[in-house]
């Protein structure tokens, strides 16, 4: 996969106001001469380019394509002509497409992908990325000019690239456990946003946004009408990413969504060579795997069946490597486990399809409960003092680390609830991140970042629609499944040149779902009402049945016993990486609470173990290789 292209020799402008998720980011003005030309890096040799399916030359155009296109029939329909180029690969249907239709026709078509189009006779460079963010761009400017690569690591390796912290990206990994596009954890480097593309050309570049998720007219139908469409909708996403001349695995976690690609794959193919791939963390963190389900789903398709246990001491074997293939930090300890499962993947499979959005759009987390709850309780006189009641009786009782206990989801409920239910869905989400910026940033970090906390409101106001609850899909779709779901699966298994599939996640698929009335997706108590309906002929009834839990992680009760002295050590004030920005002693409090089980602060623990990696390998030694650090060189431990 070429990694690191550039656009020699331009006037940059700036890349539009203040961003979505960076209010406070304003890019500075670089002049220098005009003259476009696109180059490789020394480790992408244009030899080494074209003997892989993604590139094509003439006379006008050059084309570079990374990922995936798929001609559904929609598209065929508005541009028949590419009919005919079925069989002659994605960069040459491209080329019809931009040469024939320009920059518009292409930002129609669907798929996971960066484009690279070089309009010679117009001297101007084309860079987009698909409508919801399946590969990655990331950019900076560099002496006049413009450096773009689908790694991190690549654009690091240019002199005069700075690796200087941005504090309002960290403080994104606070929050969310991720940072959101455009803004990276380094100042001097944007990711360019699903749904972009920059152009190049006449001294200067820009940064167009060609689409967004947005409701349109809601669907009407009988409930057996709607529920036929979505079936449809759904075998119709699934098949237009299948390839007979693939190996095809499925990450099965044992929920509605990755049986459900599994049954459809299964009539597409012979069930026996499709393998399923599934990871749990033994009998006693029964809670936080699918494996009695995923056995179930797998026996009832046929399918050739894998499993691996991950226990603490795969910590220490993924750490250091799931640090560096993302290159940013990330929050969530599952991460451990997609590093874990690429490395069966790679031997068995040309591409894993992954369940990622179905939840984000149907209604899928019981998260949706609360809310639609929620709509109505803010209509209850002194809704406020009942809570105070509420939360008062759920004080005395210890919290402990299971994140699904009744005590847990209750507590979560009772100190998330504020007067906005935009905000109520962040503390959801990620707790209450206001509370704890006060007492968890040194007061230079805090000056420094940003005086307000990072927020998802820009994505409810730009959703398009005056309905809270689809405001709140929209944000999720490009918070947690863009910046995180297929993200996950992206990097690990682009190591090993495993492609991925993420149907649900769809932009058509995603519009449809979009404007299915809410009361089709959830209610007080169900979720993803329509949608197990769609499903439950293809799907075994245990299935249907079973509460979810997805590919989640048990790290919180490993804090509170194995790595409970590692985590300590970690925390130490002489550990650089933390000292830095946080209040040691607060968080070395933490640690003490959720080991004596009063409070679960696992996630928080995990994300400053992440931080010290990250910052080790890519602040304070600045690799170029992957190095192999444990957990004893981080803290205490590495001194």
């Amino acid at each position: 996969m070429p990694k690191i292209f550039g656009y020699q020799n331009f006037r940059s402008e700036p890349l539009g106001g203040p961003s979505q998720t960076r209010p406070d980011f304003q890019p500075a003005w670089e002049y220098v001469d005009n003259h476009a030309a696109v180059f490789w890096g020394d480790c992408f040799s244009k030899e080494k380019i074209e003997k892989r399916d993604f590139v094509f030359e003439s006379p006008d155009v050059l084309v570079i394509v990374i990922g995936n296109i798929y001609l559904k029939d929609k598209f065929s329909s508005k541009y028949p002509d590419v009919r005919t180029l079925q069989g002659h690969g994605c960069p040459a249907t491209v080329a019809h497409v931009y040469c024939h239709y320009g920059v518009d026709g292409v930002a129609h078509l669907l798929g996971d992908f960066v484009l690279i189009i070089k309009d010679k006779k117009a001297q101007k460079l084309f860079l987009i990325r698909d409508k919801m963010g399946g590969r990655k761009l990331y950019f900076t400017v560099v002496g006049g000019t413009i450096l773009f690569s689908t790694q991190l690591k690549k654009l690091l390796s240019v002199p005069g690239v700075s690796r200087e912290i941005d504090y309002f990206a960290l403080e994104s990994f606070l929050k969310f456990g991720y940072v959101i596009a455009p803004a990276t954890i380094f100042k001097s480097i944007r990711e360019l946003e699903p749904g972009q593309f920059i152009e190049c050309g006449e001294g200067s570049y820009k940064v167009v946004h060609y689409w967004r998720l947005h409701p349109s007219t809601e669907v009407h139908g009988n409930r057996g009408e709607l529920r036929e469409a979505l079936y449809n909708k759904i075998d119709e996403s699934i098949s237009a990413r299948f390839n007979e001349k693939e190996r095809i695995g499925v990450y099965l976690s044992g929920g509605i969504d990755s049986n459900t690609l599994l049954a459809v794959l299964s009539r597409l193919a012979d069930p026996s060579k499709i393998q399923t791939m599934s990871i749990g963390y033994g009998e006693e963190y029964r809670d936080y795997h699918e494996l009695n389900q995923a056995r179930l789903g797998a026996a009832h398709c046929g399918s050739n069946h894998h499993e691996l246990i991950n226990g603490p001491e795969h910590i220490d074997t993924y750490l250091c490597r799931m640090v560096w293939q993302f290159e940013q930090p990330f929050g969530n300890p599952a991460l451990i486990s997609w590093v874990s499962l690429s490395d069966l993947a790679k031997d068995l499979v040309d591409v894993v399809f992954i369940g990622a959005g179905a939840d984000e759009i149907l209604g899928g987390y019981k998260r949706y409960n609360a809310l639609v709850f929620l709509q109505s309780y803010y209509k209850i006189p002194f809704a406020s003092f009942v809570n105070e009641i509420f939360k008062a009786s759920l004080s005395h009782l210890p919290i402990g680390a299971n994140h699904y206990s009744i005590v847990h989801r209750l507590k979560n409920l009772s100190e998330s609830i504020q007067a906005d239910i935009f905000k109520t869905n962040e503390a959801l989400l990620f707790g209450r991140y206001d509370r704890l910026r006060e007492k968890l940033l040194l007061p230079n970090f805090r000056k420094t970042s940003c005086e307000s906390e990072p927020s998802l409101a820009s994505y409810y106001t730009a959703a398009g629609s005056s309905d809270p609850l689809r405001q709140i899909f929209i944000a999720d779709c490009y918070s947690d499944l863009v910046s995180e779901q297929l993200t996950r699966a992206l990097i690990p298994l682009a190591e090993w040149d495993v492609d991925f599939r993420a149907p649900f996640s769809d932009p058509d698929f995603l519009e449809y779902c979009l404007n299915i009335p809410n009361k089709h997706k959830a209610d007080f108590f169900r979720t993803k009402i329509l949608y197990r309906e769609a499903v439950r002929n293809i799907l075994p009834p245990q299935i249907m049945q079973q509460k979810k839990r997805g590919m989640s992680h048990p790290i919180a009760f490993w804090f509170q016993g194995p790595l409970y002295e590692k985590v300590m050590a970690i925390l130490s004030p002489d550990n650089p990486a933390l000292s830095n920005y946080f209040d040691m002693n607060y968080l070395r409090s933490l640690a003490k609470e959720h080991y004596s089980k009063r409070r679960n602060w696992g996630g928080l623990l995990w994300k400053m173990v992440v931080f010290s990696m990250w910052h080790k390998v890519f602040i304070e030694h600045k690799f170029t290789d992957m190095p192999d650090f444990r957990l004893r060189d981080l803290g205490s431990f590495g001194k």
